[in-house]
């Protein structure tokens, strides 16, 4: 911790999660849903949030991500939707939510707000992945 740039490298760790939990996901598709139910969590609770309070624009930008997110968990929710012939279509959609975090969303954030909300979001994203790694694989 310390100058709020941790935010960026916390997330691609996230995120770098979340893609080898999806190659492994034939074989252990609860750890694919148990990284997506923490990163959304974690884009629920305080990255939108933050993209809402600190960045002009940032309420509609964030609604918009909603809708994905939502996409994506009602999969999750699904029974078998980490394995089998649904598996496709939600990498599909993981890809285009991971792609969007880090081309849109992380550099709006790093523009926009200060050091002590990026050292707050890394936080709480390191957080996610402890809680995630606490979850069934």
């Amino acid at each position: 911790m310390g100058h709020g740039i941790d935010f960026g490298e916390e997330l691609a760790v996230n995120h770098r999660r979340i893609r080898q939990a999806a190659a492994a996901a034939p074989g252990r598709p609860g750890r694919l849903c148990a990284e997506l139910r923490e990163h959304a969590r974690l884009m629920r609770r305080h990255v939108l949030p933050a993209l809402a309070t600190n960045v002009d624009g940032g309420a509609q930008i964030a609604a918009a991500d909603e809708t994905l997110l939502d996409r994506i968990e009602s999969e999750v929710a699904e029974e078998d939707a980490c394995a089998g012939p649904q598996l496709a279509p939600l990498l599909d959609q993981i890809e285009v939510q991971l792609h969007w975090e880090d081309r849109v969303l992380l550099p709006l954030l790093e523009a926009e707000t200060t050091w002590i909300v990026l050292e707050d979001l890394a936080e709480h994203a390191r957080l996610a992945r402890r809680r995630s790694t606490c979850e069934p694989a």
